[in-house]
């Protein structure tokens, strides 16, 4: 589950919500952003995923964007994750060791000749709202790349 690989992804439209504030806070964004795809009948395409926009990370206070990806709904797209090359590690568990999988992301992207092209974004594949077990989360964690 930990290696790292270099994927290419599709532009993508998304319904998002954009704040500065404390990570721990964003369980009741989603359920801000939920609340309104479920009230505007948005056609969810995909999982949810946070982009982290703040070059140095802090819990307590950080610029993040949680987006929904979503079709036919032009009057609500909000962002368009551009198309590109995305280095990628699925991080498996909890989200207290999340930090150790971006060590590794980071390690490989430097010794594999690719420079971090924009923002990172951890895509939601089995989370808090799949299973209440911590040990099952699995987290995709993406950093667009361009080589060096």
């Amino acid at each position: 589950m930990n290696d790292v690989k270099v994927i290419s992804f599709e532009e993508q439209n998304v319904y998002s919500i954009r704040k500065t504030g404390s990570v721990y806070e964003m369980p009741e964004v989603i359920g801000e952003l939920f609340k309104t795809v479920k009230e505007k009948n948005l056609e969810v395409v995909g999982h949810v995923f946070t982009i982290y926009y703040d070059e140095e990370f802090d819990p307590n206070k950080t610029d993040y964007e949680i987006c929904v990806p979503i079709k036919n709904a032009d009057e609500f797209i909000t962002n368009t994750i551009k198309s590109g090359k995305f280095a990628v590690i699925v991080h498996k568990g909890k989200y207290d060791n999340i930090s150790s999988s971006y060590e590794k992301i980071m390690k490989w992207i430097d010794e594999n000749n690719y420079l971090v092209a924009n923002p990172p974004n951890e895509v939601y594949i089995k989370g808090i709202t799949d299973t209440e077990n911590v040990d099952d989360y699995m987290t995709e964690i993406r950093f667009p790349v361009i080589k060096k």
